[in-house]
């Protein structure tokens, strides 16, 4: 996202407008603790700024949007909300069904579930269960059933235009196949920002080290590899004096060892799986020499001097006491986690993307981790097909300019990230999302099956282990081309 601090402010007040939609009571969802609309009250019509190529007076004379939607506490997965109660993103959320119902004349509703396996979602499809339009899963059970034939198109279905900005440009040019996309995340979606890992930091450590300027740093583009290990090691002190390293002294960094290389690589610019001429992806390791002197440094750097402090300890790796106890400078973080277990931090806290390669790199990359993909069934009829291609589309439009801001601004900064420049650079964090396949789809062949290992062990026999892997991650990759290229 682009948008100045003010603008923001100003979509977060005209989502707030929709309140005349209003209900009330309910409960909160997705761990976001209760902030109220109030505002609401005191605010003044304005026009959506949005447009789609949808007709103004298309009705759908009471047709059905049903949703079959996965519950999970890795990300924050809201779609619908039954009504207003008082906590902003739920009743934005709440506020934009509303209005496309009344506008489009139709009905959404969702069955809410703990989980969609692939195995429910199959059976449901060539069962011909048509009772709904839209089912969410995590993305590698997604890709799984779009390479059986059991997806739709995007493409194929009206209305929805794929180039438009609330469509994550930069994930669809990841995940496309012959490009061609059965899913893409649309700004309605949320789980695609809130599967984005960022850099957290301490700001009283930072202050503590005279390292008080990261935004500064960013906003030059000097924010590099080079900067991120001086003042990791700079950070990293043995407390008690006793000459062990454990989880009662202060480190560089915290986090497990399977995020700690993906982060980093794709903040580097690099990619396990690039793609082709023919939008085919293929296994870009063998003989990538600014892959291999990445790995090798890095891995370097984090385990001499005890940088680095392995999350993997902790009953969640994901909530580190030692950050929230001030006891590191770093923190690697998803930033749904943020909102589940950082909320109550007493220390201060900032955000920033993930340093560069270095400073002739263009862009901050951000990894998007995974997420939910959001597949329409084969089975649903053809007649169908209008009514989801329209809300998908208006939903995902009129999500980036009153939802999306709403998640962004009053859960991420008033709530969580702790000072004004934050939000900032979640501007640029969520503007470049990379979506690396191996670290996704493959990441059972690639980021988990082997880099997190290695990396945890700090084993520096990359070559003969790119060697080994290529010929059967080639093999998986051509047996999923084999399957897209089936497909009518």
């Amino acid at each position: 996202m682009k948008s100045s601090v003010r603008s923001i402010l100003f979509l977060i007040t005209a989502a707030m407008l929709l309140a005349v939609f209003a209900g009330c009571g309910g409960t909160g969802s997705n761990d976001t603790a209760s902030v109220t609309t109030a505002e609401a009250e005191t605010a003044t019509e304005t026009t959506p700024a949005w447009t789609t190529a949808i007709p103004d007076d298309l009705n759908f004379d009471g047709g059905r949007f049903a949703i079959y939607n996965l519950a999970t506490g890795s990300y924050y997965y809201q779609i619908y909300s039954e009504e207003l109660d008082g906590e902003v993103l739920n009743d934005a959320i709440y506020n934009r069904n509303e209005f496309l119902q009344s506008k489009y004349n139709f009905k959404m509703s969702e069955n809410l579930q703990k989980s969609v396996s692939v195995n429910d979602a199959r059976s449901m499809i060539l069962a011909g269960d048509n009772n709904y339009e839209l089912i969410v899963t995590v993305d590698r059970d997604a890709w799984t059933l779009a390479t059986e034939g059991l997806a739709r198109a995007y493409s194929d279905i009206p209305y929805i235009d794929l180039e438009r900005e609330w469509w994550s440009q930069t994930v669809n040019e990841d995940i496309s196949v012959y490009n061609r996309l059965f899913y893409s995340y649309g700004d309605y979606n949320l789980t695609c920002y809130s599967s984005v890992n960022v850099l957290m930091f301490s700001l009283g450590l930072a202050e503590n080290y005279g390292l008080n300027d990261y935004y500064k740093t960013v906003r030059d583009g000097s924010w590099t590899l080079e900067r991120f290990y001086a003042d990791a090691q700079l950070a990293t002190t043995d407390l008690n004096g006793d000459g062990v390293f454990t989880i009662d002294d202060q480190y560089g960094i915290t986090s497990h060892n399977k995020q700690m290389l993906p982060c980093f690589w794709i903040g580097s610019g690099l990619r396990t799986i690039t793609k082709n001429s023919e939008d085919e992806p293929q296994f870009a390791l063998v003989g990538n020499e600014k892959f291999s002197s990445f790995y090798m440094d890095f891995s370097d750097r984090m385990h001499n001097g005890n940088v680095w402090f392995n999350t993997k300890v902790l009953p969640d790796y994901a909530d580190c006491t030692v950050f929230k106890e001030n006891r590191a400078l770093f923190n690697v973080v998803r930033t749904h986690f943020i909102m589940r277990f950082y909320r109550d931090m007493e220390q201060d806290f900032g955000i920033i993307p993930f340093p560069k390669w270095d400073e002739a790199q263009e862009q901050y990359c951000s990894r998007s981790e995974g997420g939910c993909f959001n597949i329409v069934p084969i089975s649903i009829p053809e007649e169908s097909l209008d009514l989801i291609g329209a809300v998908m589309e208006v939903m995902s439009a009129y999500s980036r300019e009153y939802v999306v801001p709403v998640y962004y601004e009053t859960l991420l900064k008033d709530k969580f990230a702790r000072d004004a420049d934050s939000l900032e650079m979640l501007d640029l964090i969520f503007n470049y999302r990379i979506y690396d396949l191996g670290d996704t789809i493959w990441c059972n062949y690639i980021r988990d099956g082997v880099f997190a290992g290695m990396f945890d062990k700090h084993d520096l026999a990359l070559e003969s282990k790119i060697a080994s892997m290529d010929t059967s991650i080639s093999a998986v990759i051509a047996s999923t081309l084999e399957l897209f290229a089936g497909l009518e």
